[in-house]
């Protein structure tokens, strides 16, 4: 049974919080037991020139792989660039993000490209653009640039957790509930079998990782991916907007509170309930076997208790923003930057402090890289609430890191835990040229 309330993990996180509101859901952690980190050290990453090799759209075989299935039932499927020079076998493998859907009517709002693969030519199409950690443009990426790069395609709405097939035919778009897949599991695991017969085998590195709902999945995966990698293989996960914050929604009539709900459930229960009835699947391998009851079943699929709980195995880097914009918009909060002063304001700074009480308590054994911003991904593209990989940010250490420095010195040494978590909210648009390292 999932140990109560006595392990270092819980009382931390109680000691961040005793002076201040109830705004993280205090969860029982057990004593896992994990052993010391045994990565093995690298001194530097070397290179021997560009990486030329085009990218191609591979689309799994359902013969080999019959429940590796996107929503409508197209094959599951991946974007592959092959590594070259010194990074051939150097493996950067990615969860592509994008949100979830946990009933009929967030399922019918769905992109197509979020729940299919109809339309893509295996073999032939190049798909979207690899950027950030999978870009070859070393002077964004230049750890990683000549690696393999490998995003699997999220086409199941399901946090990469779902394990449901239809019960009826043919597909609908309005009736998730009857006629849709949910194996994004399946897929993940799919694609890192398929892999092997392109060079996966000869791994000696690799990296697992996932941005926003990819974060999530590359949490709640690992145990079930780890384990495909070559048993040799320097293998570790880094995860990018996948760090799971429980707090209450936004309520702009308690100023009393910081204008934080006490209504239960939270909007990240309610998510993450609906979710698992809906999707049929499960959150963390280990922490699902331990759990008795339903709700330490339901602990499973929180990543900030399945990482700081040790269930996937450290040493994990998690890269989050105290301000995470998309988390903030499930708990309520409209759209953009709030106001100074508004309410808005105080619920965010709030919230900002429930994230780092939570993020401190994922150390000593793991790395976090967590700006005071709001931003939500950092590992993968630029947009709306996403920044690119050579943004820096400075920390309460008086350095500035990039999340690019960041986890590449991680890289190097991932036993050697470090964490960076902003306190002082940096101004909007903040950009400079990098300096320092991690």
């Amino acid at each position: 049974m999932i140990a109560l309330a006595q392990n270092r993990i819980a009382m931390r996180l109680r000691a961040g919080l005793a002076c201040s509101l109830p705004l993280l859901l205090l969860l029982p952690l057990p004593a896992t037991g994990a052993g010391a980190c045994a990565v093995p050290v690298i001194p530097r990453i070397t290179h021997a020139g560009p990486n030329l090799n085009p990218q191609t759209v591979y689309l799994l075989d359902t013969s080999a792989y019959a429940g590796a299935l996107c929503n409508d039932g197209s094959p599951g499927g991946y974007i592959f660039r092959p590594g070259s020079g010194h990074g051939v076998q150097r493996w950067i493998i990615e969860l592509q993000g994008g949100a979830e859907c946990e009933d009929n009517a967030t399922c019918a709002r769905r992109a197509r490209s979020l729940i299919s693969t109809k339309g893509l030519i295996s073999g032939v199409s190049r798909g979207g653009t690899l950027d950030g950690i999978l870009s070859t443009d070393a002077s964004v990426n230049p750890d990683f640039y000549d690696a393999n790069a490998v995003r699997v395609l999220y086409c199941s709405s399901d946090f990469w957790t779902g394990s449901r097939k239809p019960v009826s035919s043919p597909f609908s778009r309005r009736n998730a509930a009857a006629t849709w897949y949910f194996r994004g599991r399946a897929i993940a695991m799919a694609v890192l079998r398929d892999l092997a017969g392109k060079g996966l085998v000869s791994a000696t590195e690799v990296l697992l990782t996932g941005d926003s709902a990819g974060g999530v999945g590359i949490v709640l995966d690992a145990n079930d991916l780890v384990p495909l990698a070559p048993p040799a293989a320097r293998t570790f996960v880094a995860e990018d907007a996948g760090f799971t914050l429980d707090i209450g929604a936004f309520d702009p009539h308690s100023p009393k509170t910081g204008y934080v709900s006490g209504a239960q459930p939270t909007p990240g229960e309610i998510i993450l309930s609906q979710g698992h009835a809906f999707w049929g699947g499960r959150g963390d391998l280990p922490c699902t076997t331990a759990a008795t009851t339903a709700a330490e079943r339901m602990l499973c699929y929180n990543t900030a208790y399945v990482i700081s709980a040790l269930y996937v195995a450290p040493p994990v880097f998690a890269t989050e923003a105290l301000d995470d914009l998309a988390q903030l918009r499930d708990d309520g909060l409209p759209p953009g930057r709030p106001a100074p002063g508004s309410p808005e304001a105080v619920y965010a700074a709030a919230f900002a402090q429930a994230m780092t009480t939570a993020l401190e308590a994922a150390g000593p054994e793991n790395s976090v890289y967590a700006p005071y911003a709001f931003i939500h991904q950092m590992f993968t593209g630029k947009g709306d609430v996403l920044e690119a990989f050579d943004t820096l940010h400075s920390f309460a250490q008086n350095d500035s890191v990039t999340p690019q420095q960041a986890v590449g010195r991680w890289y190097l040494d991932p036993c050697k835990a470090k964490q960076r978590i902003g306190t002082t909210l940096e101004p909007p648009g903040r950009q400079h040229a990098a300096t320092g390292l991690w």
